[in-house]
């Protein structure tokens, strides 16, 4: 059976089971995967994959069940699962599914793998290494072809698929030089057409640098509230945070969200843009079916620094009365300044350098504490020593208002786009 074949059994399946509406994705993903280690190639392998979920509404009362296994046994469990406990829930008059807006279907990439592309990029990284970065040690690599076709349909007429076919690589390693050894970094890198060496792609040699200078990371001592300078992929990470603090569903429904009430309003330095675009051609595969059944659309979140729009999906909507969001906080992207790189690093007399926090979630109101790893200390303008035993502690929502710089140059690393971003006003702590 197709995977639209499931589809239609499950709604039809949960019509009979009394759902008053339902819903349902179906997806199959196909992974072409190459691994190796620092002795080399050790697996090459094609896997299959399947997930399928639904969920029913009886009477305002949801139930929801998934699997991965294509047998109509386990499909039928599911179907039952999905009934029973939507018989077990209280109503909630904010469960629905999408309506009916428009139909389509979306793909991009190839379905199939070239081989020689994953073998070719991954030799290649594999000769860098061993060439430029000898005192590297890999602890793992993957090259992966995924090729992925999701459906979701529903009992109000939607029916969206999309299909998506991508490279991934990423890396693990660590830097050693006899007795001494580094921490541990790793990145990742995803792209439709794999053209380009890896180490000339998202922040590869930029991290493998960097590992190599953290053998001999010198303890940060006292405590000190100073510039920091966050790389691209921790200051995802940090806006991540604040996102999903602030404007997603969970905090905005319970009330907690410091920006509750900021729609339209500054909520950061006016140097911060920040949107979703899944049509941004420097992404490998942008989202265009969002999880509940809407075509997604480039959106604002923030623009020069105020609060354009929340990450909510259809039911945080209706239970919060605020509007849809036309995307979730997928596809990234932060514009970039009119500083450069160089020049925020000149700015900086003492400073961290943050390359990578390690913590726990932050607190509702956004204040956070968390371990700098694989980051270095900034002395009058340059970058210095590796430090280790360090801590970064703020809070979310202070901190995007106290952003002074952001960097012209950007990381693409295919899931987002993303500039070097200078925040003041965070306590750096170590011994």
């Amino acid at each position: 059976m197709e995977i639209r074949d499931h589809a239609e059994y499950i709604l039809a399946s949960a019509r009979a089971s009394g759902a008053t509406q339902a819903e349902c994705a179906v997806t199959a993903t196909r992974r072409t995967e190459l691994n190796a280690d620092v002795g080399g190639f050790t697996l090459m392998r094609t896997t299959f994959g399947h997930s399928l979920s639904l969920k029913i509404i009886r009477d305002g009362r949801k139930g929801s069940a998934a699997t991965n296994s294509l047998e109509k046994e386990d499909i039928d469990a599911m179907i039952r699962d999905a009934a029973a406990a939507a018989e077990a829930s209280q109503p909630d008059l904010a469960e629905d599914v999408a309506e009916l807006c428009e139909n389509g279907s979306f793909s991009s990439g190839s379905e199939e793998p070239d081989r020689d592309v994953l073998y070719t990029r991954s030799a290649e990284f594999l000769e860098d290494l061993a060439t430029r970065w000898p005192k590297i040690s890999l602890d793992s690599f993957t090259a992966v072809h995924i090729h992925s076709h999701r459906l979701y349909r529903n009992t109000r007429g939607v029916d969206l698929s999309s299909s998506a076919g991508v490279y991934a690589f990423s890396a693990m390693f660590y830097a050693k030089d006899g007795e001494k050894t580094s921490s541990f970094a790793s990145t990742d890198f995803v792209t439709a057409t794999a053209n380009r060496r890896l180490i000339e792609c998202g922040d590869f040699a930029e991290l493998l640098d960097q590992c190599v200078a953290q053998l001999e990371p010198v303890v940060f001592s006292g405590k000190a509230i100073c510039p920091v300078i966050a790389t691209p992929a921790c200051a995802e990470s940090l806006l991540c945070d604040a996102l999903a603090n602030f404007a997603s569903d969970v905090p905005l429904i319970d009330g907690t969200s410091v920006w509750k009430d900021k729609l339209g309003e500054a909520v950061a330095s006016p140097l911060l843009t920040l949107r979703c675009d899944p049509e941004d051609p420097r992404l490998a595969a942008g989202t265009r079916v969002t999880h509940d059944g809407y075509r997604t659309a480039p959106m604002d979140i923030i623009r020069e620094g105020r609060l354009e729009s929340f990450l909510l999906s259809r039911y945080g909507a209706a239970r919060t009365g605020l509007a849809r969001a036309s995307v979730y906080g997928e596809d990234l992207i932060a514009e970039p300044g009119d500083t450069s790189l160089a020049e925020m690093i000149a700015g900086v007399e003492d400073g961290l350098l943050l390359c990578r926090v390690s913590g726990g979630e932050p607190a509702p109101n956004g204040d956070f504490s968390a371990v700098a790893k694989n980051s270095f200390r900034i002395r009058h303008g340059r970058i210095a020593e590796a430090v280790s035993e360090t801590m970064v502690s703020g809070n979310l929502a202070e901190m995007l208002k106290n952003i002074t710089a952001i960097s012209r140059e950007t990381l693409e690393n295919g899931d987002s786009v993303m500039p070097w971003i200078r925040f003041d006003g965070l306590t750096v702590s170590g011994k």
